[in-house]
């Protein structure tokens, strides 16, 4: 049970970061789809958009790249586990 319950919150995790980074790569590809962008910048607090008005800081909240690749790892590896676990549980009986 434990080992369904990590690969659970690794998984929430795991989608949690990947949406973070395609909102991220969408604010440097397209500037998120504001009309008169002009370019674009990441920083630490998230992607700063130069627009004629001004600048505009995008938040993106949300685990690292790292954090996201650790967190998708250990969705598989969780798997993997709960997975041998049940083909063990199965032959024993």
């Amino acid at each position: 049970m434990t080992t369904s319950a990590v690969g659970v919150c690794s998984a929430a995790l795991g989608v949690w970061g990947v949406h973070r980074q395609l909102m991220a790569r969408d604010c440097l590809d397209n500037g998120l789809g504001l009309p008169d962008w002009s370019g674009t910048t990441m920083v630490a607090e998230g992607c700063v958009l130069s627009t004629p008005t001004g600048e505009v800081l995008v938040p993106l909240h949300g685990p690292s790249f790292v954090g996201t690749l650790a967190a998708l790892t250990s969705t598989v590896l969780a798997v993997a586990l709960f997975t041998t676990m049940l083909i063990m549980r199965t032959r024993a009986r």
